[in-house]
């Protein structure tokens, strides 16, 4: 479950540095996220009971994080990034910010328990 959650916030570091420095060009990034059950798969992780629901409590961390990464991409849609602003790339911020959301609760979740 770790590896998921490491994955997780790979992913979504990658995604958030590639559009903002390719803008959407840079929303191609989240086709990584594709490559994890390939890795599951390879390496033959199966996550227990404990694991499924260290995943299921995350929901609630991660649906927190996701709303303050929201508003702080609201609050920034103004700034200029060199030929773009954060106005004409929102959503693959947003989405790269809720899978970031993701991991480090689940990270969180799974350190604390």
């Amino acid at each position: 479950m770790k590896t998921k959650f490491v994955f997780e916030i790979v992913i979504g570091l990658i995604i958030i540095i590639a559009v903002l420095l390719f803008g959407m060009k840079g929303i191609s990034a989240i086709a990584l996220i594709v490559f994890f059950p390939f890795i599951t798969r390879a390496a033959k992780i199966k996550g227990d009971e404990r694991e499924m629901l260290i995943h299921y409590k995350t929901g609630n961390a991660a649906f927190a994080l996701a709303i303050l990464f929201v508003v702080i991409i609201y609050y920034l849609q103004d700034v200029s990034l060199g030929s773009f602003t954060v106005e004409t790339i929102w959503m693959p911020l947003t989405i790269g910010s809720i899978i970031l959301a993701h991991g480090a609760a689940g990270m969180y979740v799974l350190l604390r328990e």
